[in-house]
């Protein structure tokens, strides 16, 4: 069954509620569903069976509104721009309204307050962009007090399908509305860069944190980080899962082909959610209900997002658990937390950024200008990336200690350094050799290690 139009950007817009008996359940989808090829349901279909639980996460009656964003499989092998299975990229805002407010109360309504979402299911990763559309719509949705009134959502699936086409520019100020690596740089310090590096290791991470919004935009700030990665680097995030008769066995459909991303001169994105054989994952946010896809063998890494507290509490389950709320980051490996450890020319690197993003939040984003915004991190991150990659290419080992050994070595064994490194990529060559901040240790270098 599939339900996706390759010539609309936005493919539902999908409304579900929490029913006291039944749980969470797609109550409305415009255009529907289709069942059997041509029947209209609200029942969508078995690849996006968790689709109520991550529009309706965990711990959702502890907020008056808020916002989940959650990647599903693509039903078709055609989405979008890419010809090829894709990722379909979902916003959700959901907010409660008392019982007693509702203008039409259905008989089934038996709680003192009713808790609904509202979703966007598209086919372009305009995270930010679409929650603002959401929002507007969702607040506007609920003054009705009636929810069989669904008129206001079929119009912004229409507006916004009149307005993005499939080949929209993607451009960067879309792409990061309501990412703040500014923020990450003031919760993190030095580990931002930690963090990075870890993400490049294809490693098995959770991030854990509520509110759910937070969680999901603060995971996406970070992955921001790597260019092109927001806009072209996800397409196989969310693979289509297989399905047995006695339990659920996460299996990739088909081989898919790293060099189908489309890259920059750089080789950028890099493929760190691209493998071919074994699947890597990318979940912003990721139900309870989902949780053994992550104990799958056919899942070697993935970056997700989670609120339920039993995600911290599973043994084993992960090889990283970042505690978005107290900002810690647990590395269950010392082998790992070697290779993690931040060099002289890292910790310098990372004080730099920091010195910079405290004067551009003290001055104030008019008065401060470009250095120390989002834009200048994201900007230093990707020359720090070219020059690792240029040092590697260009140097024959030298000055490798400048970016921690034990990182190299392991970085060399994934498979988005193996897929970048079995192509040319002409822009490399104009990238200067050797980190940004190498050079003899002084003074200054031991006072950052100590304040770390």
């Amino acid at each position: 069954m599939e339900t996706e139009d390759p010539e609309r950007v936005i493919q539902h817009i999908v409304v579900v509620g929490f029913h006291h008996q039944r749980g969470s359940e797609v109550e409305f989808s415009f255009p529907p569903f289709l069942k059997n090829g041509n029947t209209p349901s609200t029942t969508p279909p078995s690849e996006w069976r968790f689709l109520p639980f991550l529009a309706l996460p965990d711990g959702v009656h502890n907020c008056q509104q808020d916002t989940s964003v959650f990647h599903l499989p693509s039903l078709s092998t055609y989405v979008g721009r890419q010809n090829f299975q894709s990722t379909i990229f979902g916003i959700s805002c959901y907010k409660q309204i008392d019982s007693k407010d509702l203008r039409i109360k259905k008989d089934d309504v038996t709680r003192r307050t009713v808790q609904k979402s509202v979703c966007i299911l598209s086919s372009l990763p305009l995270y930010g962009y679409l929650k603002e559309k959401l929002e507007v719509a969702t607040r506007v949705y609920f003054d009705e007090r009636d929810f069989s009134r669904t008129g206001i959502l079929e119009e912004l699936y229409k507006n916004l399908n009149l307005s993005i086409s499939p080949n929209f520019e993607l451009e960067d100020s879309l792409l990061f509305v309501g990412l703040s690596v500014v923020e990450l740089v003031r919760k993190f310090q030095h580990r931002i860069l930690v963090l990075f590096k870890l993400l490049l290791l294809e490693k098995k991470v959770i991030f854990h944190g509520f509110p759910v919004g937070s969680l999901c935009m603060e995971l996406l700030s970070l992955v921001s980080l790597f260019p092109k990665m927001i806009q072209n680097g996800l397409v196989y995030a969310a693979p289509r899962e297989n399905e047995t008769c006695d339990n659920e066995v996460f299996q990739p459909l088909h081989v898919r082909e790293c060099e189908q991303l489309l890259v920059d001169i750089f080789g950028f994105p890099l493929a760190i959610f691209a493998n071919v054989s074994e699947s890597s994952l990318f979940h912003p946010y990721l139900s309870l209900q989902q949780m053994e896809l992550l104990k799958s063998a056919h899942v070697r890494s993935f970056v997700v997002g989670a609120s339920n507290y039993l995600y911290k509490r599973q043994k084993g389950l992960s090889e990283v658990l970042v505690d978005l709320e107290s900002g810690s980051i647990e590395i269950h490996s010392p082998e790992l937390n070697e290779q993690l450890s931040l060099s002289t020319a890292d910790l310098r690197f990372a004080d730099y950024l920091i010195n910079h993003v405290k004067e551009y939040v003290e001055k104030g984003e008019q008065e401060a200008g470009w250095d120390g915004s989002d834009e200048w991190i994201r900007a230093q991150f990707k020359l720090y990336l070219l020059s690792l990659l240029s040092s590697i290419q260009h140097t024959d080992g030298d000055g490798m200690a400048n970016y921690n050994e034990h990182f190299i070595e392991a970085w060399k064994q994934t498979t988005n350094y193996q897929v970048w490194r079995g192509k040319e990529h002409a822009g490399i060559d104009d990238v200067h050799a050797g980190h940004p901040f190498q050079g003899q240790m002084g003074l200054s270098d031991i006072k950052i290690r100590l304040s770390k």
